[in-house]
Parts: structure tokens; sequence; C-alpha cells
């Protein structure tokens, strides 16, 4: 049998060109399948044919409690965010959709602590947040000037001590109580089972923000609850406010309320002769309302409340039994007789661990939601699909007007409110 060349491949030995050959086969195996793990990343939002992308804030969350969440100003939007290590943003976008940043101070990563935005353009703009019910204070930022995102770069943040656990804030223009330098702000806050109003007078001369003490009392809840308010027309000087439960403890009323920013006086509109004066040193009991929606069989989770140029109404999830993907958009409005009736908006679909996708009333009375089915997310304005997206869509938070419609979240993975990644705001302009 004759010897065999050593650079036979059936000679068991390898030619150096062999060998690389063999080590660049096994090295693009290797790469071919990291690439077949790797997660392919998530399709662009596809628009409706009445809808255009005009911008998208990359890195930023929004929150449902807190509030102003979106303001309109001439040629430009004010707004803010919480990105995925816990910057505290102050955030600008444009009539085109271009959009500008400022990081103002940083909260522990929790989507609970997005800041609220009041701007009143030549005077100013206020940030206010918490750190989630750990503190007995709220912190703030004020920027003197044209309020733009910039102008709070390099400002100081302020804590106000108000004695007890808070959470959330919503920014409440006292717009009767201005002055040449300053402006006085109600912040709608919870502190630990209640819900009451710190009084903050913002001075733009000194930059400073000055809380006297003067905490508003409003609603003591039996176990944990939720309030939201309009803020479309608080110049009139009345807020209407909605306070539902949390859907883990296992109550399921909804209230509907109003609030006189000049009388301090809080009314429920289902008995209006329940009454509360805000300044009186005890809470009204959450027993002595009269609720909009009383006990489900299944779970209720309240979203939103009309704007007060609509008629009253809110906005729930209702699911027959406990929180699951078939809970249904549910819009209650109560008429002038006292009676009320409910239209539904279609399912919620696939949940972010605990959350829905979401839904908001627009300041004419539309309704926005979106939802899941069939791994695609999908948003809507009433019964018009205005936008799908293979990346789960979040909290749809509608304009005033002007080129941007609404704003909505957009987020590659949500693992709770501690833990996100690939998140964004979009920019949508709706016909």
């Amino acid at each position: 049998m004759s010897e065999r060349d050593p650079g036979d491949p059936r000679s068991g030995r390898r030619t150096e060109g062999a060998r690389r050959r063999g080590v660049l086969g096994i090295l693009l195996g290797a790469a071919l399948a990291l690439a077949a793990c790797a997660p392919s990343p998530p399709t662009p939002p596809v628009p409706g044919p009445s809808t255009q992308i005009v911008g998208e804030v990359d890195d930023a969350i929004q929150e449902w409690w807190t509030g102003p969440v979106v303001e309109q100003h001439e040629g430009w939007y004010s707004t803010a965010a919480l990105s995925e290590t816990g910057e505290i943003l102050a955030v600008d976008l444009d009539d085109a959709g271009a959009t500008s940043r400022t990081v103002v101070a940083t909260a522990p990563v929790d989507d609970h602590n997005v800041p609220a935005r009041a701007t009143i353009p030549g005077r100013g703009s206020l940030l206010e947040w918490t750190h989630h019910g750990t503190e007995e204070h709220f912190y703030i930022s004020v920027a003197p000037g044209s309020g733009r995102a910039e102008s709070f770069e390099g400002r100081p943040v302020q804590e106000i001590t108000v004695g007890s656990r808070v959470s959330y804030g919503q920014l409440l223009h006292v717009a009767d109580a201005q002055t040449t330098d300053t402006d006085t702000f109600w912040v709608l806050l919870r502190n630990d089972l209640n819900w009451g109003i710190a009084e903050l007078v913002v001075n733009w001369t000194t930059g400073e923000a000055t809380y006297d003490g003067k905490y508003r009392r409003l609603v003591t809840f039996p176990e944990q609850a939720y309030m939201t308010s309009s803020f479309d027309d608080t110049s009139s000087g009345t807020v209407r406010i909605a306070a539902g439960y949390n859907p883990a403890v296992g109550r399921s009323d909804v209230y509907l309320l109003e609030l006189d920013l000049r009388t301090g006086v809080l009314t429920d509109l289902m008995r209006p002769s329940t009454t509360h004066d805000v300044t009186s040193s005890e809470y009204l009991e959450a027993e002595e309302l009269t609720p909009l929606l009383g006990r489900t069989d299944g779970t209720r989770r309240l979203l939103d409340v009309s704007p007060v140029s609509a008629a009253p109404a809110v906005l729930t999830v209702e699911y027959p039994g406990d929180v699951s993907a078939d809970g249904v958009y549910t819009e209650t409005v109560l008429d002038g007789s006292g009676d009320t009736s409910s239209q539904t908006y279609g399912s919620t679909g696939r949940h972010l661990e605990r959350y829905p996708c979401g839904a908001a009333f627009g300041p004419d009375g539309a309704v926005w939601h979106c939802g899941e089915s069939g791994g695609s997310w999908s948003l809507w304005r009433d019964d018009e699909k205005v936008l799908d997206s293979g990346a789960a869509l979040l909290r749809p938070m509608p304009t005033t007007g002007g080129p941007v419609t609404a704003l909505v979240g957009r987020v590659e993975q949500y693992d709770d409110y501690k833990s996100w990644s690939g998140s964004s705001l979009l920019a949508l302009s709706v016909r």
C-alpha cells in the first residue's frame, strides 16, 4: 500500500490552508448561530392613511398619574419624561417634530417618578416629581424665561416637605392668583392613602418655589386609590377629577368630582349636595361619596377623566374576572339628569406586566385607545385605526391641537415599572 500524501485529507493530517479553511468555517458557523439567536430589531411602526409620524423622543417614558403630560404653545409643545437610567427630562417638540431634551436631575428608576411639567411661555417652566411613596417630600425645579427645555440647564432642585409619603403630582395653575412676578400652582398628590394639594407660589424673578405649609385635604380612601384630573380648562377655575382604586385591592368604585380653584370647594357630581372645603383640617371620607361606577363582579382600572368642556365622563378597563387580556375599554358618561350611559372600544389584549396599553380623552372628547391583538399593537382614535406597531404601545397622550395631534409611548421590553428598555415617545399628526 502506498504512503498517503501528508496534504491529502484522507491522511489524517492537514495542510496549513486546510487548517485555515477549517477555522474560518467554524467561525462562520458560530457567527451564523449567534445571528440566528439574536433578537431582530422591532419593525418600524406603520401609520394609518390619515397619520404621519413627525418625530420621536428616544429613551423616554411617560406615566398615568402625573401632568400636564403635554402642552401646546406657539410653534412648539412642552412635555417631560423619565429615561431608562432615571434621568428627569424636560422635552420640547416643535411643530415639525424636531425634539430637544435637557436632563434636570435623577430619580430612582421607576416610571411612577415621571415628572409633571407646567409651562407659561415668556414667564417660565416648572418641573415636579416624587420618589414614588418612599419620601415625605417632592421635588421642584423652576426655569424662568422662555419656558423651553434648555432653560432648565443648570437650574437647582428644591425639596418640598409635606409630612407624609407622596407619589405622583399634577400641576394645576391657579390663573386668578397670577401677579407680575409669580404664578400659583396647586400640586395634586397622593400622600399615603389620601389625596391632597400642596400650594406652591413660583417666583419667576428669583427662580424659586415657596411652600408655606398649605396642604389642602381632598379625599381619604380605605385602600390605595388614584386620582386623574383634566388640565385643558383650568383657566376657567374648574378642574374635573376622577378617583378609582388600584385593581389589586378588591374595590371597584369610581367617583367623579369637580374642584373649584377659586373657592376651594370639591363637589361630588353624582350628588352635588355633597361638597367639601379643601381648606378644612379634615379629609372627605370616600364612603361619603356617591360612586359613578359601583361594585363589579370582575376587576376595574380607572384610566382618564373627560375635559371640562365635554360631558362628565370616565374611561375604565372592565375585566370580567382578574386582570387579563380580555379587558374592555369602556367610556361611561353622566348626563344632566344624573343618568349614565356607556360605550365600549374593544379589548386591551396583552398587558405590559400589569398594565394595559391604555386610553385617554382628547380635548374634543374623542377616545384614544390602544391594545394588542395577534402580536401586533394598534392605536385608535374612536373607531379609526391610526397606527400599527410591532413593539408595544403604551399610554396615548392627545394634545390640544396643532400639527402634533398626539404622543404615544413605544417600548420594546417592559418587565415591570422598575425595568424597561427601548422606550420612546412617538409624535403623531393625525388628520
